[in-house]
């Protein structure tokens, strides 16, 4: 065992590996995917574990390992305790139900999920111990290449099943259906339990002051202000929480918390990870989401209605593979209608998260902390750039 991940999970997992009868003879190796300075709020390892099954075979479980940053000091700023809550949840009641309301599909249609082996919600001492899907030959996108529109049409059909996957629960297991989804409120723009939203909502106001210095036109600043209607932080929590065509949405919809397959750099299907912030809400605010905070501009700028008619037609395709009418759920002209209404939502998020594509970010537990400093409030030329570029497609796109 290394003193990578903390040794008495570490050990702990060995633990689980064997009293479940998986593993007898269990050694575990572990090796940190994610390190101080990357921007997240929790450490992810991979841990390969070895043993031999009931058969005395040899087994490998190539996992990996969730868990919350040990300084309990972080749970004020952002919403972990929530945050794994809702992930352990999506995992023990949400992704069973998508499972099974697709099982008779062929498996290319399928959407997966990784398989969860273990978890603890025990309160400061929470982990998900999940498989890795790396192992199974899903990537990241390359970070040195611009997100071109094969990559951009693989992301929202994924979106796609992943929303026909929530119609078809809705349909199926109504009763269980509303008791999950009452359960997937907001856990972020509220103080509640151990976690302080003043952070959030302070950063919120100020990157919205700033975004606004950042704007050249001033026909586009006086938009934006009037949609923000001087409240910029409940604008956002009001579009996070509106719709009238909702569904289990991801709530955190970026390039990040989305694997890819490939066959020669060219990629064939994806896979979403992360539940921290799912929610229900509008269908089309993770379509937006994605959108809002995708700063290739190439993609976004040249494909944006396109990327749409690719999501609306696998959303169809999908429900018509499981049987399902697409016009039960949503016609094309009520899903435009909800674009249309929910569009500012791209335009929010956008704003929310451009500090995390700019330079020189603070760890995002600072960036909510509420005390940044009076150099935050200064635009660097990228972010600028970043602002300048995301109203003016908007505004391109009739959306603003």
């Amino acid at each position: 065992m290394s003193g990578v991940l903390d040794a008495a999970l570490l050990a702990t997992i060995v633990t689980l590996f064997t009293e479940s009868g998986k593993l007898h003879n269990v050694t575990a190796r572990d090796q940190r995917i994610t390190a101080e300075g990357d921007g997240y709020v929790s450490v992810i390892s991979r841990v390969v574990v070895e043993g031999r099954d009931a058969t005395g075979a040899e087994r490998t479980y190539d996992t990996v390992v969730k868990a919350p940053l040990p300084n309990i000091d972080v749970r004020k700023n952002v919403p972990l305790t929530l945050m794994f809550e809702r992930e352990t949840l999506f995992f023990d009641r949400i992704i069973p139900k998508f499972n099974e309301v697709q099982e008779r599909l062929a498996e290319e249609e399928k959407l997966y999920f990784p398989l969860k082996y273990f978890s603890s919600g025990e309160y400061l001492k929470e982990y998900i111990v999940m498989e890795n899907l790396k192992s199974s030959g899903y990537k990241n996108a390359n970070s040195d290449k611009q997100l071109d529109f094969a990559h951009g049409s693989v992301v929202v059909s994924t979106l796609a099943k992943f929303h026909a996957l929530s119609f078809i629960y809705k349909t199926r297991f109504p009763s269980d259906y509303s008791e999950v989804t009452k359960q997937l409120t907001d856990n972020f723009m509220l103080s509640r339990r151990d976690y302080d939203a003043s952070g959030v909502r302070k950063y919120g106001k100020r990157v919205f002051d700033k975004f606004i210095n950042s704007l050249r036109n001033a026909e586009y600043k006086d938009k934006i202000v009037k949609a923000a209607d001087n409240d910029y932080n409940t604008v956002l929590q009001d579009f996070w929480g509106n719709g009238t065509i909702n569904v289990i949405s991801h709530g955190d919809y970026w390039i990040n918390n989305i694997l890819f397959k490939y066959n020669k750099d060219v990629p064939t299907g994806a896979v979403i990870i992360d539940y921290q912030m799912a929610r229900h809400s509008s269908l089309v605010n993770d379509l937006l989401s994605f959108l809002g905070t995708c700063f290739e501009l190439e993609l976004r700028r040249n494909h944006f209605w396109e990327l749409i008619d690719v999501y609306y037609k696998s959303l169809d395709r999908f429900l018509n593979i499981a049987g399902y009418d697409i016009n039960d759920f949503c016609t094309r002209d009520e899903f435009d209608k909800e674009l249309r209404a929910q569009s500012f939502f791209g335009v929010a998020v956008g704003i929310f998260m451009i500090s995390f594509f700019d330079t020189e970010v603070p760890e995002i537990q600072l960036l909510f902390g509420g005390d940044l400093p009076d150099s935050f409030d200064r635009p660097s030329p990228k972010f600028e750039m970043l602002a300048n570029d995301l109203i003016e497609d908007y505004v391109s796109w009739g959306l603003l």
